[in-house]
């Protein structure tokens, strides 16, 4: 491992032991410095802030490994990723409850959006790029949403049953779109 690798590690580590005991929103560079016995510039060598440090933990523990199995169907690692959030519950839930620019949520959307775009693709491959665009942003919206709300609540539903739960939703949604009139034809109907 490499001395800059080791050093992300270090403040990541760092990170998430603070956040045991304080909201990610009261957790300053100074404080994550502090913590792990570094500068504030040997930070920000590494690191933006501490929203581009969620970000690396997320891509490093997840993305990273996700992408070694490209092989595996997009629904399928929509599943993986609700075990790795569920497994790391309790740091996700710090960071998924910070909101406004630069938050973990814009960028958990956008790679959630690059995970389900392809699939979306795939069934609705007769559609223009509006309603295309319409259907990934809708999906998106749909999987983070539940997904940070399912971290966010104080009672535990295990990943297993709320993948079930999300699986089942998913494709009786799917089937019940797919039979509907497609992008124009519906407008055209309706007017």
């Amino acid at each position: 491992m490499s001395n800059a690798a080791f050093t992300k590690l270090m403040i990541a580590q760092g990170l998430k032991r603070l956040l045991k005991t304080t909201s990610f929103v009261n957790v300053s560079v100074g404080d994550i410095a502090r913590e792990c016995k570094i500068s504030r510039n040997t930070f920000y060598y590494h690191f933006k802030d501490k929203y581009d440090l969620v970000n690396w933990i997320f891509c490093s523990e997840f993305i990273d490994r996700a992408r070694a199995h490209r092989e595996a169907k997009e629904w399928y690692l929509m599943q993986t990723l609700c075990e790795y959030l569920d497994a790391n519950r309790a740091f996700y839930r710090r960071v998924f409850a910070a909101e406004g620019q630069n938050c973990f949520t814009e960028y958990f959307s956008e790679f959630v959006a690059s995970v389900i775009s392809e699939e979306v693709k795939k069934m609705f491959a007769d559609q223009n790029e509006e309603d295309m665009a319409f259907y990934i942003g809708f999906y998106t919206d749909a999987f983070v949403m539940s997904i940070r709300k399912w971290i966010l609540k104080q009672e535990d539903i295990s990943s297993r049953r709320f993948i079930l739960l999300r699986t089942g939703l998913i494709h009786t949604s799917l089937a019940v779109l797919q039979r509907l009139p497609r992008g124009n034809e519906q407008q055209e109907e309706n007017v």
